[in-house]
C-alpha cells in the first residue's frame, strides 16, 4: 500500500475492528494525520461512506446526506498535517502506551513538535505525557489543537504547561488529542537508519599469531539482533562455543583453547539490526592463525 488509507479491501477486517469501538473515522484519521508517511484519502472516507469486500468494496457518495461535522474534522485534520513539517518529515516516538488502549505519540523537526494522543476506552480518560524525546524544557507548552470523539471536534487552543518534564491531558471517550509546539526542538532528526556493518574483528584477519585462549570478538556498527548470530556465525574448523553480547559487540566464546592451526570466520550476512530490521551490507569472511 502506497501511502497511509483508512480504507482497503486488505484491510477490511482492521476496519471492521476500528468501527466496534467508535469513532472509528476520527481515531483513524488523527493516526493517518500524524503517524510517518504519506496520507491518502480513499473516495468517500471524509463522509463515512460504507462498504466491504468486492463487490460491495465502494458504494456510492452520498450526496446531500453527507454528515457535515465528520467533513469539517478531516478538513481541520488535514490543515494540520499542511500546517506542521514534524508530521511530513519529522522523527517519531512512542511517548505513553498502556495495553488497555491508551496511548501518545510524538513528532518532531527543527521547526515544529507535535503529540497525539488516541482513548479507546469508553470513558474520557487522563495521560501522561513524558516528553524528554521532543526535548522540551520546563516552562515549554503545547497548544491543544485538535480534539476529537464519536460526535464532534475542535480546536480548543489550551495551552499545557511542561511540568517536571511531562504533561497531563484529558483525552476523549472514544477519541483522540492532538497537541503541538510551533517551536523546532533545536536537535537534529533522527538519523536515517542504513543497513548495519561489521566495523572490526579480532582476531584481525591476517593474525599469525592469535592466541588459543583467544575470544572471537566482532563489533557492529549499531545494535543488532542478538538471536540471530548462532544462525549467521560459522568457524571453520568447527568449534564449540558459546556468544556473549555487550552493546553493538558480540564475543564468541570457544568452549576449550583452540588448537594450533588456520581458521576461517565468517558471516553469511543474514544477521539484522535492531533497528529497521535491515540486514548486513555485505558477507564477511576472513582468516587467522593460531600459534
Amino acid at each position: 500500500m502506497n501511502g497511509k488509507s483508512l480504507i482497503t479491501l486488505a484491510f477490511a477486517s482492521v476496519l471492521i475492528l476500528v468501527l466496534a469501538t467508535g469513532a472509528a473515522a476520527q481515531k483513524a484519521t488523527i493516526l493517518q494525520m500524524c503517524l510517518p508517511g504519506a496520507p491518502t484519502i480513499h473516495y468517500g472516507d471524509e463522509a463515512e461512506l460504507a462498504g466491504f469486500t468486492d463487490p460491495d468494496d465502494r458504494r456510492t457518495y452520498p450526496w446531500g446526506r453527507e454528515d457535515a461535522e465528520l467533513i469539517g474534522f478531516f478538513k481541520d485534520a488535514i490543515a494540520l498535517h499542511k500546517e506542521f513539517t514534524a508530521l511530513k518529515t519529522g522523527s517519531f516516538a512512542m511517548l505513553s502506551a498502556n495495553q488497555y488502549g491508551l496511548f501518545a505519540f510524538g513528532r518532531w523537526d527543527r521547526a515544529s513538535r507535535v503529540v497525539a494522543a488516541i482513548n479507546n476506552y469508553k470513558e474520557e480518560r487522563e495521560i501522561e505525557i513524558a516528553l524528554g524525546a521532543l526535548g522540551m524544557a520546563e516552562g515549554e507548552s503545547l497548544e491543544l489543537v485538535l480534539s476529537a470523539d464519536r460526535d464532534s471536534h475542535g480546536r480548543p487552543g489550551t495551552a499545557y504547561i511542561v511540568s517536571k518534564g511531562a504533561v497531563t491531558v484529558s483525552v476523549p471517550a472514544f477519541g483522540g488529542v492532538v497537541l503541538a509546539s510551533r517551536k523546532g526542538s533545536g536537535e537534529p532528526e533522527a538519523a536515517v537508519t542504513t543497513r548495519p556493518f561489521l566495523v572490526s574483528a579480532s582476531p584481525a584477519a591476517g593474525s599469525a599469531k592469535a592466541s588459543p585462549d583467544a575470544a572471537i570478538v566482532l563489533r557492529f556498527s549499531e545494535p543488532m539482533e542478538q538471536r540471530g548470530i548462532a544462525a549467521d556465525f560459522s568457524i571453520d574448523p568447527a568449534v564449540k562455543g558459546r556468544f556473549v553480547w555487550n552493546g553493538n559487540s558480540v564475543s564468541f566464546l570457544p568452549a576449550a583453547p583452540l588448537a594450533p592451526g588456520p581458521y576461517r570466520v565468517s558471516l553469511s550476512g543474514s544477521l539484522r539490526a535492531l533497528r529497521g530490521n535491515f540486514s548486513l551490507s555485505t558477507p564477511a569472511s576472513w582468516s587467522f592463525t593460531v600459534k
